[in-house]
């Protein structure tokens, strides 16, 4: 098996031997966001090495589109007119931040913060006092993917 960049003219060193028969690889040392294009030969003989023709290449853009998981333990802090929400980390390794949603009595959940905010925190102000807001969070990795909401909480403004 060869694997060179997508933007590269000539393979290297083979990126694995497999022994006859295998017919499945998983190439654990390729990157998000990189493009590559794979090849394979076989052996006809080792000593001296003897190889076919490489086959038809194929070319794989290995792009993140996979979401972060929710994040957990989401609570909501009552602090005069606003509400101070806290998490845990999710638990993928390139988690971006988060994005807070709030559902307004009555209403449905919307997006409080513009952009996503990158501490375990945030502090939603100018609230109603005597009524109550639900809060969710999702987190949001490096190249935009988010994930779902985790579950919702309750914070009341005295």
């Amino acid at each position: 098996m060869y694997r060179r960049g997508a933007q590269e003219r000539g393979y290297r060193e083979p990126l694995h031997q497999a022994p006859a028969g295998e017919t499945r690889f998983l190439d654990t040392t390729a990157k998000l966001g990189e493009r590559y294009v794979y090849t394979v030969a076989a052996v006809a003989a080792e000593a001296p090495l003897v190889l076919s023709p490489l086959s038809s290449e194929k070319e794989v853009d290995y792009q993140d589109r996979f979401p972060p998981a929710s994040p957990a333990g989401l609570v909501a802090l009552p602090e005069g007119t606003e509400i101070r929400l806290r998490w845990n980390a999710a638990a993928a390794e390139d988690t971006a931040g988060y994005i807070v949603y709030r559902q307004d009595p009555g209403g449905d959940f919307h997006r409080v913060n513009a952009e996503p905010v990158t501490a375990l925190e945030y502090a939603d102000s100018g609230l109603v006092p005597g009524n109550t807001y639900r809060y969710r969070v999702a987190a949001v990795d490096r190249a935009g993917n988010e994930g779902p909401p985790g579950d919702a909480v309750e914070g009341i403004v005295r």
